[in-house]
């Protein structure tokens, strides 16, 4: 049996960006990782399947946008089309996590940072909070 300790990988998907956040060995804490410009699917998956290989990933965790009354928008409609070709390339459990106001505590994060560092970082720092928030998740039901 493979006692190897595995990281999670957090997904924030976005239009034109797309946040990476990665949890420690223990996974107990999200890190963000690198920020990818997106072009198309296909180079998001190839770089994902990059960063599997780097860092023992086992599970993927996307953060699926709905409206604060629980509603989708175009974003849930797009995000839920990208899972679908993330679970049909990559052989790994991959889960969707509601990221309603992630974004909004991002940039309450950000927000003594310049206006172009912010629009830099958002995507990362979304990415973090949604996977932090998965392992906080996790750990409160292990007890």
């Amino acid at each position: 049996m493979d006692k190897t300790i595995k990281r999670i990988l957090g997904i924030d998907y976005g239009s034109k960006r797309v946040g990476i956040a990665i949890s420690d060995e223990l996974q107990l804490t999200a890190q963000p990782l690198t920020l990818l410009k997106r072009l198309n699917d296909n180079d998001i998956i190839s770089e994902i399947k990059k960063i599997m290989s780097l860092y023992n990933i086992e599970k993927i965790i996307v953060g699926f946008p709905v409206l604060l009354d629980g509603s989708h928008s175009k974003q849930t409609k797009t995000t839920k089309n990208f899972i679908s070709r993330v679970r049909k390339s990559i052989d790994l459990p991959v889960k969707k996590w509601e990221e309603r106001l992630s974004t909004i505590e991002a940039g309450k994060i950000l927000s003594s940072v310049s206006k172009n560092k912010k629009k830099e970082n958002i995507d990362i720092v979304s990415a973090q909070i949604i996977l932090q928030s998965f392992l906080d998740k996790i750990r409160k039901n292990q007890k």
